[in-house]
């Protein structure tokens, strides 16, 4: 009797496992499923048909109740992640002392996306419209975030 109760807890355990901890169904489900089936079964040939009921309904019965308890959303509830992760790892231009209206210098051609430097910082920049050529100078339209938006300085002529 000791063998038959080892193997249904085992096969519940290892469904357990399958359900909770390992992801997909693999070999610790079928291994649990054949554990149980083969707990039941030798119930059935070991003891008489009352008996194999008894232990048939018994593993349903405690299968249903841990699986009632697994499933159920106040166990997913301790078992999921509460904290918000709220850093970044890129760097935002506003963060990195950028505003809109400042001026700087084209390192590469703008066709849309380049390089420019304002106040000594280098960043990867968006024309506003068209094409801006290397060593022009533009001015921040717009901060998005880590996008920045650049437009050229339109020099007057005296």
């Amino acid at each position: 009797m000791a063998l038959i109760i080892t193997l249904i807890l085992l096969g519940v355990v290892l469904l357990l496992m399958e359900l909770l901890i390992i992801p997909g169904f693999g070999i610790t489900g079928i291994l649990g499923l054949l554990a149980l089936v083969g707990g039941v079964v030798m119930s059935y040939y070991k003891y008489d048909d009352h008996t194999g009921h008894f232990i048939l309904a018994g593993t349903i019965i405690i299968c249903m109740v841990f699986a009632w308890f697994a499933l159920r959303p106040k166990t997913w509830k301790r078992l999921s992640l509460t904290s918000a992760i709220t850093s970044q790892a890129v760097d935002t231009a506003a963060g990195r002392g950028l505003a809109a209206g400042m001026q700087g210098v084209t390192l590469t051609r703008l066709s849309p996306v380049g390089t420019v430097k304002v106040n000594n910082v280098q960043i990867e920049a968006t024309a506003f419209e068209g094409i801006i050529g290397p060593a022009q100078q533009v001015e921040i339209v717009k901060l998005d975030n880590t996008k920045v938006i650049v437009k050229p300085i339109k020099l007057n002529n005296v």
